[in-house]
């Protein structure tokens, strides 16, 4: 959901959401800094990311915490107005792209070869 709930049917397993890390979705005591726009499992099955209309990642079951879009430099945030829309999973990394086209990449990401895409 928007404020960071993950809720899991049939098979899927849960693995946690903002509420159970201590966030409080989009109001009370510790709120989201914007509402989450995506959910991404890892390549596993065994985790999954949210991410915020900020850019802001959360990371749950295997899925590995490399960093967000609030935690760069003011030199390398995304021009004002860009909103993430997703993230994908890329080596031992990932990228988070945002609706004017705009990637920022973290941990060790796997740079596809340009003449393969």
């Amino acid at each position: 959901g928007a404020d960071g709930g993950v809720y899991a049917f049939g098979s899927a397993r849960f693995y946690g959401n903002t509420y159970t890390a201590g966030l409080t979705g989009l109001s009370g005591p510790h709120p989201l800094a914007a509402p989450i726009v995506s959910i991404v499992p890892t390549a596993s099955g065994q985790g999954y990311w949210l991410v915020g209309k900020d850019g802001g990642v959360y990371a749950f079951g295997d899925a590995q915490y490399q960093g967000s879009v609030p935690g760069l430099p003011s030199t390398e945030q995304p021009p004002a107005g860009a909103a993430a829309v997703g993230l994908v999973p890329s080596g031992n990394g990932y990228e988070v792209a945002t609706t004017d086209g705009w990637v920022a990449a973290f941990g060790p990401v796997t740079k596809e070869d340009p003449a393969s895409v």
